[in-house]
């Protein structure tokens, strides 16, 4: 059934799935986020759509068109925080399923009925495989190699390339507490989201098949950032010093979170020396080898001369 307005998508014998988008609802990004709109409302699946507007920079006729459409509903919030929006639109929603999507990204159609087929009884999070557009070029998000190995050791992928995309999850209501998104950290949410759930024993589904299209707007990675060189090793300490998660990891896995963790303040010491301030540089270098990372000794020579 084509998604129809929120108050009669919920019949009797009907599954609901909740979509929460949230956006700035920005003049610029007007097309992404009609075509975000579309892509849900498009679905064959019974869909709750609540656009989650955050923010100051609103463009008023975009929020009137988006308030006078009958099959979605709007909320409002005073702080442009992405992850704030989606929580306050998860904690409004009600479907027995929910996911996100943001402004700038799409739902390829029969997506969501193609991930809720995938839920059995023993599954809590089903992850989807998409596209992954950049300017002029687009590939598959989990290459097939990546997506076969997933299903017998889902951390350990993991662990080696993030599969876990923001538009590629759908979550069983009763399976996933809504605190798990109650994100502080203006980086790797999608991470600490990953982490949190496996954590708390989500069970997992990943199905290889293509039902999103993540779109960014640059090649140029968010990694060359300060900003992401300083988050990178604060977000690994949090999950390292997590005895919930510590608990539930193989070794390999820590000791694979450990390389992470190490390489990650190894890659803040070289973005602090770069930028003089020589002190944080030490300290960033020092947390490195303390986390086992005597492979980077010899960056030791770089500080001193």
């Amino acid at each position: 059934m084509k998604a129809t307005a929120t108050d009669d998508c919920d019949v009797a014998g009907q599954v609901l799935i909740s979509v929460i988008v949230p956006t700035m609802c920005e003049a610029r990004r007007a097309a992404e986020l009609r075509r975000a709109v579309a892509s849900v409302l498009q679905q064959d699946v019974a869909v709750e759509l609540l656009v989650v507007v955050n923010g100051a920079r609103v463009d008023e006729r975009l929020l009137s068109e988006l308030s006078a459409e009958p099959r979605l509903r709007v909320m409002q919030l005073p702080e442009g925080n992405v992850s704030l929006a989606r929580l306050a639109g998860l904690r409004q929603s009600r479907g027995d399923y929910f996911c996100f999507l943001d402004d700038d990204d799409e739902f390829l159609p029969m997506g969501l009925a193609q991930r809720l087929q995938a839920f059995d009884g023993e599954v809590d999070v089903v992850v989807s495989n998409g596209y992954l557009c950049l300017p002029g070029a687009e590939r598959v998000m989990v290459p097939p190699a990546e997506a076969a190995a997933i299903p017998s050791d889902p951390m350990g992928a993991f662990l080696r390339e993030n599969w876990f995309a923001s538009p590629a999850a759908m979550f069983r209501r009763a399976g996933v507490d809504a605190g798990i998104f109650d994100l502080q950290h203006p980086f790797f949410e999608w991470t600490l989201v990953f982490f949190r759930l496996y954590s708390a024993g989500a069970r997992f589904h990943f199905l290889d098949a293509l039902t999103y299209r993540f779109h960014t707007e640059t090649q140029v990675s968010a990694s060359k950032s300060s900003a992401y060189a300083q988050a990178c090793p604060e977000v690994l300490h949090e999950l390292w010093s997590s005895k919930a998660l510590m608990k539930r990891l193989e070794p390999r896995h820590r000791r694979h979170l450990r390389v992470k963790l190490a390489a990650a303040y190894n890659g803040l010491a070289l973005t602090e020396m770069k930028a003089g301030r020589m002190g944080a540089a030490w300290h960033a270098h020092l947390q490195s080898l303390i986390h086992g990372g005597f492979s980077y000794l010899a960056f030791t020579r770089k500080l001193v001369f």
